[in-house]
């Protein structure tokens, strides 16, 4: 955020105090980078230390007003299965729904036609674009933790597999720092034993890290193989859409519980 200003914050922190007090203004900051705005507004050595008056986390859209939007924007001839792709892809987030519905994308078929496209292209990459903004120079090992996760290795043991560092300073952060990973315990157990299982809980980037990423499917974006890219991800579909129900029928019933599962992005105003 502002890389390229670096002095920003600084002018910023200064034009503020010196005019807050005459002033009757509500400054808002939002970013979808929600290392960064913590950095900036929770680390000691930010110029905007302390100023915040409220941090709020922007939730994607419930599982009842997914529905609801879609019954609106859903053809008339409903299946079940196109509801259900259309929240494996977009998680809730209004972004990607606004996408998707705005080009008429709300069947299995229209969202795979739409996704491998050229309009569909900054769908394709924003998986890419979060774990650049996110790990920079980290980026390698962090992506190959994730991947794994999403392609059903959860066990602290396979993560660590074939690689040469101990992971667990880099789970932690996942985990802690970012968000992008958590823990499931199997129900009865305590929190802290050895079939504690991790996962990637949001539903886009687990989509992204399985079909969209990878030297393979790059190259074939590259080249925008659209055709090759859409049979082979309709064909692995089934299987997957397995697990993506489960998180579904979960998440809807930690909302009835009056919950809320993690993730987001942060908003914050300063003072």
């Amino acid at each position: 955020m502002f890389d390229g200003l670096p002095d920003f914050w600084a002018q910023l922190q200064r034009t503020w105090a010196l005019g807050k007090d005459g002033a009757q203004a509500l400054l808002i900051l939002s970013g979808s980078v929600q290392t960064a705005v913590e950095r900036i507004f929770g680390s000691r050595n930010e110029p905007l230390f302390g100023r915040s008056d409220q941090m709020m986390i922007v939730q994607p859209f419930t599982k009842s007003l997914i529905g609801q939007i879609y019954s609106d924007a859903k053809p008339s001839v409903f299946v079940s299965k196109d509801l259900l792709f259309f929240y494996a892809l977009t998680g809730g987030v209004a972004r990607y729904i606004e996408a998707l519905v705005d080009a008429q994308a709300v069947t299995q078929e229209k969202i795979l036609s739409f996704l491998f496209s050229e309009p569909g292209t900054a769908l394709l990459k924003e998986g890419d674009a979060l774990l650049a903004n996110e790990f920079r120079l980290t980026a390698p090992l962090y992506r190959r933790i994730l991947y794994k996760l999403a392609t059903g290795r959860s066990k602290r043991t396979q993560l660590q597999d074939g690689e040469t560092v101990d992971i667990s300073p880099y789970l932690a952060r996942l985990e802690n720092l970012y968000g992008l990973v958590s823990r499931v315990h199997p129900f009865g157990e305590p929190a802290e034993t050895r079939k504690t299982r991790y996962r990637v809980p949001d539903p886009y980037l687990r989509f992204w890290l399985n079909f969209l990423s990878g030297d393979d499917v790059e190259a074939q974006i590259e080249l925008q193989k659209w055709p090759d890219l859409i049979g082979q991800t309709a064909a692995a579909l089934p299987a997957y859409l397995g697990r993506s129900l489960e998180d579904w029928y979960r998440r809807r019933f930690l909302e009835f519980a009056g919950l809320s599962p993690a993730g987001g992005s942060l908003v914050g105003s300063t003072r």
